[in-house]
């Protein structure tokens, strides 16, 4: 999706800013939520340069991680609530 861009001669307007989103699968989608990929340009007033941001993710698999990243996840964060209250214990008897 290529958004508008200003042809105003004014230094202090916004020129506008241009994107392209893809899918997982590289066609060119219009909705930035379904995007996995994708590369945004600002133009700025002449003089001060251009802005170009690229972006992507893509889904990795941990082999190092014997079950599910989120269950680990909520492991963690099991550890990290029973430190907490044996903290809350300890403060709370000293």
């Amino acid at each position: 999706m290529w958004g508008a861009m200003s042809d105003s001669a004014h230094d202090d307007e916004p020129r506008g800013r241009r994107a392209i989103y893809l899918d997982g699968h590289g066609a060119v989608v219009h909705e930035p939520s379904d995007a996995v990929a994708g590369t945004i340009v600002d133009d700025a007033p002449p003089g001060s340069g251009r802005r170009v941001g690229w972006f992507g993710f893509r889904e990795i698999e941990l082999t190092w991680l014997p079950v599910r990243e989120s269950a680990f996840l909520l492991w963690v964060l099991a550890v990290l609530a029973v430190v907490w209250v044996a903290i809350g214990v300890v403060l709370r008897f000293t």
